[in-house]
């Protein structure tokens, strides 16, 4: 967050939004990984970006670094963890964290 209060304090100062691209969390592939971690990483990611106390003091969007797992992203020069970073199945049923994204969504509309 140290870093994106930066580039908000920057980007404030010419009157532009800031975007936190690629924001990944595996589901699989790394220690604690899983599904329930993946969407409390989010959830509290969303909370914090938005707290107006404890988050960002400016505009701000998070782009998640993709929809889908990427299975061919297996061995050198991928991390253990680059094929199961994906929101959704395979079939498109949406996992955990696209739950509490869009409940984080609606409460702040």
């Amino acid at each position: 967050m140290r870093l994106a209060a930066e580039g908000i304090r920057l980007a404030k100062k010419y009157d532009r939004p800031v975007m936190l691209k690629m924001v990944v969390l595996p589901w699989a592939g790394a220690e604690n990984a899983s599904l329930e971690n993946q969407a409390e990483f989010f959830s509290s990611l969303l909370e914090r970006v938005h707290d107006p106390e404890f988050g960002l003091s400016g505009r701000a969007a998070v782009m998640v670094n993709g929809a889908f797992d990427t299975p061919w992203k297996r061995g050198y020069p991928f991390y253990p963890w680059d094929a199961y970073t994906g929101l959704l199945e395979r079939s498109g049923r949406p996992r955990p964290a696209v739950r509490e994204i869009i409940r984080r969504i609606d409460q702040t509309l």
